[in-house]
């Protein structure tokens, strides 16, 4: 935990995500955590039905807390990392 607290970003990946995956759903799953301020979508480069997403949350505390709750979890039946984008 003591790991998490050192960063001071409010931005997060969150890997793979399914293309059934949309916005609002990400809005909605990562929205218990805090306010989500903007969601990104990217495709692997050679791997279309994969993608991975960058949510922007409006703290750094929230941005935090959907480390510690979410990485390793499940959605879209894919288990996911979440961690935080660099800079």
């Amino acid at each position: 935990m003591e790991e998490s607290n050192s960063h001071d970003n409010s931005k997060v990946y969150v890997y793979p995500l399914t293309t059934n995956i949309t916005e609002d759903h990400v809005k909605e799953i990562f929205g218990h955590f805090g306010k989500v301020v903007n969601v990104e979508f990217h495709s692997y480069e050679k791997e279309n039905s994969k993608r991975y997403g960058i949510v922007d949350f409006e703290t750094n505390d929230d941005a935090r807390n959907s480390v510690a709750h979410m990485n390793e979890g499940e959605i879209d039946g894919l288990k996911i990392k979440v961690g935080f984008k660099s800079p």
